[in-house]
């Protein structure tokens, strides 16, 4: 089931290569993340390390060398002219020959546009292959004393259900969230900015595959939370980190 936005992802990043189209000039922001754990690549066959080390191009620019898993960088402004489209490709990392052609995992191309803050997302999909996917995000500045989370699952693993707690009680329900969908804490409201209990549920049961993990939520700040890596080979994990 669809949950707000979503479209799709993974690396890269900074450098502004715009591709003219028609329309209105202006910026747009990318955060990269690298949520592929090397472990699930070698039960692929491939012999990486656990860190999975990797170059980025976009337009054919290689820009980015020896991002790791767990790392997100961002956000890096890229001036657009209307929509414009960007192509990213991923290459396995090699110091002697940079964006190796031979090593090339990913390749993708996105559109984006002025004023769009957008993630680009390496992550595994349900059958544990790598996939590149971009998400917009809806970044309006939270009021003052609530804060705000954009949750996404790019981790290889079944539907999930998401609770967030305080104090014993449930504060924050996301049910049925799948594999390259994203959802808000809250659908028409921010949450108050304290510290909740993050716990993940097989969707419909109350089986938890994750949690509890402390989340400490600063007023006025809308944080990006990616569920990456893989349950059935034990690097699942949580990538989080803030717009403001």
């Amino acid at each position: 089931m669809r949950k707000f936005l979503v479209l799709a992802v993974l690396l890269v990043v900074v450098m502004a290569i715009g591709v003219s189209t028609v329309g209105a000039s202006g910026v747009a922001r990318i955060y990269v993340v690298h949520g592929i754990p090397g472990k699930d690549i070698q039960a692929l066959g491939l012999a990486v390390a656990d860190s999975l080390p990797v170059d980025v191009a976009v337009d054919g620019t290689c820009v980015l060398n020896d991002f790791t898993f767990g790392s997100i960088v961002g956000p890096v402004s890229l001036p657009v002219t209307g929509v414009t489209p960007f192509n990213f490709k991923v290459f396995l990392a090699d110091p002697a020959n940079r964006c190796n052609p031979a090593n090339q995992v990913l390749d993708r191309s996105f559109f984006l546009g002025p004023g769009e803050v957008a993630n680009v997302v390496a992550h595994l999909n349900t059958a544990g292959l790598p996939n590149l996917q971009k998400f917009s995000n809806f970044v309006q500045r939270p009021a003052r004393g609530e804060a705000r989370l954009i949750v996404h699952h790019v981790a290889n693993a079944p539907a999930v259900d998401i609770s967030l707690r305080r104090g014993g009680q449930n504060v924050v329900t996301i049910n049925n969230l799948e594999n390259a969908e994203v959802a808000y804490s809250q659908p028409t409201a921010d949450l108050r900015a304290r510290n909740y209990n993050l716990r993940i549920f097989a969707a419909g049961t109350n089986t938890r595959v994750f949690g509890p993990a402390l989340l400490q939520l600063v007023p006025r700040q809308v944080y990006l939370v990616f569920a990456v890596g893989s349950l059935e080979n034990g690097t699942f994990r949580l990538l989080t980190t803030g717009i403001y």
